[in-house]
C-alpha cells in the first residue's frame, strides 16, 4: 500500500490494501495445503472468487464512463480523451455498461 493509499479521503485505497492482503492469506493457506489435490481445489475456487470481482469491478467501470458519458454529454472521442482510453476503448466499455444494464433489466 502507498501513502497515498492512506490519504484518500474515500477510503478505497485502504479497502485495496485489505484485498491485497486478504489475497496474501488465502494463497498461504492454499500453498500451505499438504494434498496437492486439495490445493488445486482451492486454488480453483481462489481464482473463481477473483475472477467473479474482477468482472464486477468491469462492469463498474463501465457504469462509471456511462455516467460521465450522460452528465458532460461528450462525444464519443471526447469522453475517450476524458478518461484516458482508445475511442474504441470507450465505446466497447459504454456497449458493455449497457448490455449489464439490458440484462438486469431483463
Amino acid at each position: 500500500m502507498t501513502e497515498s493509499d492512506v490519504d484518500e479521503p474515500d477510503g478505497l485505497g485502504a479497502l485495496l490494501g485489505e484485498m491485497r492482503r486478504a489475497y496474501a492469506r488465502a494463497a498461504d493457506v492454499v500453498r500451505g495445503m499438504s494434498d496437492p489435490h486439495q490445493a488445486f481445489e482451492a486454488a480453483t475456487r481462489l481464482t473463481t472468487a477473483l475472477r467473479d470481482m474482477a468482472d464486477a469491478a468491469a462492469r463498474l467501470r463501465g457504469e462509471a464512463i456511462t455516467a460521465i458519458w450522460t452528465a458532460e454529454e461528450l462525444s464519443l472521442a471526447a469522453l475517450a480523451k476524458r478518461v484516458g482510453v482508445s475511442k474504441s476503448r470507450a465505446n466497447q466499455l459504454i456497449q458493455a455498461a449497457k448490455t449489464t444494464q439490458e440484462d438486469s433489466d431483463g
